[in-house]
């Protein structure tokens, strides 16, 4: 029997008890449909007074409703319950307290999700609010989460955001041919790009809508703010490479070319902090987005070969065979990867952050030593699709024992 638990988690590596707090309303609605775990993932060791604030709003979340009830996971209580085995070095990072990695987020909310006992995870980013409107209109994103998710052919159901977009868009606003080189960059087709210039960035000025929406094949929902399947998520674990942004990604592209995600408009509301505005950060976030896309780039091109599966877990044994191919692959690619990069270092040159940075020269500086480094994490991406089984295994034993038998 399929428990009706859900997870209602917000991973961090920064104070969010404002942003928690905010989905109080929506948490009321989602307790009306059976229990709820509300849960604060620090990702990142943080200040005590940022952990207790976050116990605090925990404490206050849990007597909003009926059925609800909620905990805060510590990087400290990570590494105390994950310390007790010798893991494989693939692993690693899920682990340690190094950098930032949105794979690790990713791959921990399953594992506690299923060590829970919950069938579903409802995550929202940690600088994203819930808009008044949906009181308003008397609708939650978690309606129609919960609503499309009872259907078993959807994996993924989520929104977008909404007030500044979430991408650090820096010198690439109001410069539409510098957006479309990066965007090329990517893979994304000219109507792809279109939507993204003339629909998606004005959309997201906008409040969000009532749109339900449907099974999506172009715009991705985001997986920061979205709901998907315990089981699915727990089957097909991101890459846990640090200091790479958007890895966890991996897993919502699966499902769209599964067809198991849904697009719906009740989008919450994203604030960037102040630092996103300034050059050095802008700096950064590129750099890091340039090696990211590198590692999905050749991700995609070892794909493309083979017969699509039909689920998550048959992806996986599939994904691990076309990483296999990776030594034969790289010669006749090489050619390829040169021109991705040229093309981010391009979008870049002569614009006001190269001025003040020199970001394109330094793109291109980091070109073979991230190449290398991404040809080195493929490897071991394969080595933890390989044991995920027995190692997701082992997480969620210790993770139950940790939250005391809450798991049914």
């Amino acid at each position: 029997m399929v428990s009706n638990l859900r997870l209602f988690v917000v991973p961090t590596d920064r104070p969010c008890a404002e942003s928690l707090l905010s989905y109080v309303p929506e948490i009321q609605r989602l307790a009306g449909y059976g229990p709820v775990h509300v849960m604060i993932m620090e990702d990142r060791r943080l200040p005590p007074d940022a952990s207790r604030d976050h116990r605090s709003a925990i404490k206050e979340v849990a007597r909003c409703a009926d059925g609800v009830e909620g905990s805060v996971l510590t990087q400290a209580d990570w590494t105390a319950l994950t310390s007790k085995r010798e893991w494989p070095h693939v692993i690693r990072h899920m682990m340690l307290d190094e950098g930032v990695s949105y794979g690790r987020a990713f791959n921990k909310c399953a594992l506690i999700a299923s060590s829970l006992g919950a069938s579903v995870i409802h995550k929202r980013d940690s600088d994203t609010s819930l808009p008044s409107v949906c009181a308003e209109v008397d609708l939650y994103p978690v309606d129609i989460e919960h609503s499309v998710l009872r259907d078993e052919d959807c994996d993924v159901v989520g929104g977008n955001y909404w007030g500044q977009w979430n991408v650090s868009l820096g010198p690439l606003v109001g410069e539409p041919d510098r957006l479309r080189l990066i965007l090329s960059a990517h893979g994304i087709p000219v109507v792809g790009q279109n939507s993204i210039i003339d629909e998606q960035l004005p959309r997201a000025s906008r409040p969000p809508t009532t749109e339900r929406g449907g099974i999506t094949r172009g715009a991705y929902p985001d997986l920061g703010n979205c709901a998907f399947r315990t089981v699915a998520a727990l089957s097909f674990p991101a890459p846990v490479a640090l200091d790479m942004i958007g890895t966890d990604y991996i897993f919502l592209a699966q499902a769209v070319r599964l067809g198991r995600a849904w697009l719906h408009g009740v989008s919450v509301r994203h604030e960037h902090g102040p630092e996103r505005g300034e050059d050095l950060y802008c700096h950064d976030y590129w750099l890091r987005r340039a090696k990211q896309m590198d590692f999905l780039f050749l991700l995609h091109q070892l794909e493309s070969v083979g017969k699509r599966s039909v689920d998550f877990e048959s992806e996986r044994h599939r994904l691990v065979e076309a990483i296999g191919r990776l030594p034969n692959l790289l010669e006749d690619i090489e050619p390829l990867r040169r021109v991705h990069w040229g093309a981010y270092a391009e979008a870049f040159r002569g614009s006001r952050l190269d001025v003040a940075t020199s970001i394109a020269s330094d793109i291109r500086g980091i070109e073979a030593s991230a190449q290398g480094q991404n040809n080195i994490e493929m490897v071991e991406y394969r080595q933890l699709l390989m044991r995920w089984p027995q190692v997701s295994k082992h997480l969620v034993s210790e993770l139950r024992e940790f939250f005391g038998g809450v798991a049914s």
